[in-house]
């Protein structure tokens, strides 16, 4: 009943926090990252605002070509000082702690995204179009994002490059630069998982930490309707209670009706007799009488 439904409910929102703790301590130690990446954010500076990655979230089936455009980028730490931010790595330098990289939150210039995307069935999307982030990051993420346009495969990449000249990314990861700004260059084959993965912790982090809300939700409602249930049980009873206390009034009340009926009846017996004696002395009189 309303119990085991309650029961239910707090047993799903206690395995959801679980894997939402469970996955913020493997988030929060950083694996994956560069020992120089840890060792930058270890410093707790207030100029360090967290990884660009970890400010931006890729539907699951575009994380392969984010984590493949961006590759070690993600794990660009973003500063609100610049200034205080190359301090940081020149310390880093002076201890040997590794080497990091840096990117302003508020970039000073964004390039204007191409109008319109290449005619051709293979284009999946403009990838900056299909990111979720907070909308002060927007700048930053058009600075690294671009105007990189997702496609299925390495054939239609080949076939939109002949007409379109920007930077083409296969939902493998496999990118294709421009050819006036990078080369050329193409970089593909394995070996964005780590990046892949944090890209995939970001989103499960938010799915389930709307799941905690719902199942909170649920288990505050059934919690309310087991709670009105026992209500309306123990109102039940209280009025069953006063039934059976009226009943056994009622009884009580007959019993004591029939009592005074018996003693009536024989008061009235009593009287009766007395009359009748009355009655057959007072003849008996009257006949000597005479």
């Amino acid at each position: 009943g309303s119990e085991k439904a309650l029961e239910e409910a707090r047993a799903e929102l206690s395995r959801v926090r679980s894997r939402h703790q469970a996955l913020s301590d493997v988030h929060a130690r950083l694996e994956g990252a560069s020992d120089g990446t840890r060792a930058l954010v270890a410093t707790g500076d207030p100029a360090l605002l967290g990884l660009f990655g970890d400010r931006v979230e890729a539907p699951a089936e575009l994380t392969h070509a984010l984590a493949g455009l961006l590759g070690d980028r993600l794990q660009d730490v973003v500063v609100s000082d610049v200034t205080r931010g190359v301090d940081l790595l020149e310390e880093m330098a002076r201890s040997g702690s590794g080497r990091a990289a840096i990117v302003a939150a508020q970039p000073g210039f964004v390039a204007g995204l191409s109008p319109n995307l290449p005619d051709d069935e293979g284009v999946v999307c403009r990838l900056a179009d299909s990111l979720r982030y907070a909308p002060e990051d927007e700048a930053l993420v058009r600075a690294l994002v671009g105007d990189a346009i997702v496609v299925r495969d390495a054939d239609a990449a080949r076939r939109i490059r002949e007409t379109y000249e920007g930077t083409l990314v296969t939902l493998s990861g496999t990118v294709m630069f421009p050819s006036m700004s990078f080369g050329g260059r193409i970089v593909g084959g394995s070996g964005d998982e780590a990046a892949a993965g944090r890209l995939d912790e970001k989103r499960e982090l938010r799915e389930l930490s709307e799941r905690i809300a719902e199942q909170s939700a649920i288990a505050s409602e059934r919690l309310a309707a087991h709670q009105a249930l026992r209500g309306e049980i123990a109102e039940t009873q209280a009025t069953l209670e006063q039934a059976r206390a009226k009943a056994h009034q009622g009884e009580l009340a007959l019993v004591t009706a029939e009592r005074d009926l018996k003693a009536a009846t024989s008061s009235i017996e009593v009287v009766e007799k007395r009359i009748a004696t009355l009655t057959h002395q007072n003849v008996s009189s009257e006949a000597q009488n005479e």
